[in-house]
Order: structure tokens, then sequence, then C-alpha cells
């Protein structure tokens, strides 16, 4: 049997990125707005920008031009939203900034 937190583990990305967009703002935000409480606004430009980033990935397009420090912070705000402690936790544990320097 699948449970509802597997069943929302199944959502690609791709799902969320357009889930989150501001043309649901008055039809689904309201109703998505508890799952999101630390949200301030739609989350959709953090989200489309990290889609993107992952988008690029996937097809082995470069990505040093899209600044990875901006998507380290997307990826904070994103978390941000959905669980403030996850979000600490994880800027405690990055190394990217480290890996960043080394490349300079």
């Amino acid at each position: 049997m699948t449970t509802i937190s597997g069943f929302t583990a199944e959502l690609s990305f791709g799902f969320w990125r357009f889930l989150l967009a501001c043309q649901y703002k008055t039809s689904l935000w309201p109703d998505l707005a508890g799952a999101f409480t630390h949200a301030l606004t739609t989350m959709e430009d953090p989200v489309k920008r990290l889609h993107n980033f992952r988008n690029r990935i996937a097809h082995h397009e470069g990505i040093w031009h899209l600044s990875p420090k901006a998507r380290r912070d997307d990826t904070q705000t994103a978390l941000g939203f959905i669980a403030p402690a996850a979000a600490t936790w994880v800027a405690d544990a990055l190394r990217i900034d480290d890996v960043l320097a080394r490349r300079s």
C-alpha cells in the first residue's frame, strides 16, 4: 500500500517546479500554504532556477556560468520555506564554498 509520504516521494522535481508556479497563486496556493508554512511568497523563482540547474547537470551541460553560489542560496531558500532546521543543518554541512574557493 502506498502512503501519502510514499506518493509524495515519487513526484518528480518537474512536478513541484510547475505546481509551485505563481499562476496557481489564487487557485492552489491557499491550500498549499499549509505545507510551506515558512514561505513568505510562492516558491517559484528559486525552484525554477534549481530545476534549470538540475536539468543542465542531467544533460551534461556546463554549469559554472550559472553561479553555483546562487544555486546554493536558492537551495537554502527553498529548504528554509519547508523546514528552517533542515536549512540550517544543510548550511552547516555544505562543502561547496570550500570547493569553489579551490576552483578560483
